[in-house]
């Protein structure tokens, strides 16, 4: 910035010095006055010798001699002359001021230069900090794209993990659910049989007993239940998410064990919930009626309700 502000400074003297110059170099004749006799005669100005000798000496001086014309060419002489003088001076100005303007363009380039070297380098380092930046990025995706493949694979094998746990809860499920169907039929192939029994047993003749007297109870029976047993929610019904319930009669001897249970009605005449509530109701024990002075069985009517 300071080199500029010199170089603006020497143009704007250097175009001072020009404007201050004469637009026309006067010659001799321009010079001299004008003389009407004779215009074309030529005044040379030669040069005064001095012998070595002191003209105050001799008791005159050379003006008290001299004409108002040789006067006048002195002072055009000394003008000239001061013009050359002026004129060296602003050509030894100039060529000054050339000379200045030449470094200070040499300066500049060189400045220029060195700016545009720096410039070049640091575009370089630019570019090569870049380039190191965009390693990184890339090594950085690399490394998170090899972590996302890593939690892929663990959470394919976990699901695969679960699946497969799934899978073997589920067969154990059915294999289960199988288990009591097989256990519901064996049940009503039990049941099936001790009806048949029991009906053969009916039509066997037996002897001729006699009549048993007739027990008065010494106090009324209240039912207490002393073991009680869940009926088992059948699977095809959990499965289809079925309700509903079943009125079982059941008959106890007198140690208050279960040993009758027939279905006498369902909600909506479904038979699903039957064989469970059989199954449940067999397991049952109540307080003996003997204890109430009752030898014979009891019956009663029980609801067992089966909601998810």
């Amino acid at each position: 910035m300071k080199i500029k502000t010199i170089i603006a400074a020497l143009l704007v003297f250097q175009f001072a010095v020009h404007a201050q110059e004469p637009k026309k170099k006067p010659s001799w004749s321009d010079a001299m006055p004008e003389r009407k006799d004779n215009p074309d005669i030529k005044v040379e100005i030669e040069k005064e010798e001095d012998f070595g000798l002191d003209r105050s000496s001799l008791g005159f001086d050379r003006d008290e001699f001299s004409s108002p014309e040789d006067s006048a060419q002195d002072s055009t002489s000394q003008q000239i002359t001061n013009k050359i003088e002026i004129q060296k001076q602003l050509d030894n100005e100039r060529k000054k001021n050339a000379a200045q303007l030449a470094k200070l363009k040499k300066l500049e380039a060189e400045r220029l230069a060195s700016e545009k070297l720096a410039a070049k380098k640091r575009e370089a380092e630019r570019l090569a900090a870049e380039k190191e930046r965009e390693s990184q990025r890339l090594a950085r995706i690399q490394q998170e794209e090899q972590k996302r493949l890593a939690e892929q694979k663990r959470e394919t094998e976990r699901l695969a993990a679960e699946k497969l746990a799934a899978k073997e809860r589920e067969a154990q499920r059915l294999a289960r659910i199988q288990q009591e169907e097989q256990e519901q039929i064996a049940e009503q192939k039990r049941a099936k049989q001790n009806n048949l029994e029991n009906k053969a047993t009916a039509t066997t003749p037996i002897a001729k007993q006699e009549p048993q007297k007739k027990q008065v109870p010494t106090a009324p029976y209240k039912w207490k239940k002393i073991k009680n047993v869940a009926p088992v929610y059948p699977p095809r019904a959990a499965r289809k998410k079925t309700e509903g319930w079943v009125e079982v009669e059941i008959t106890i001897d007198s140690m208050g064990k279960v040993t009758d249970a027939r279905v006498l009605r369902t909600k909506k005449n479904s038979h699903v919930f039957n064989n469970s509530a059989l199954k449940a109701v067999k397991q049952w024990s109540y307080e003996p009626p003997i204890n109430f002075g009752i030898k014979t069985e009891l019956k009663k009517t029980v609801r067992l309700v089966y909601k998810l």
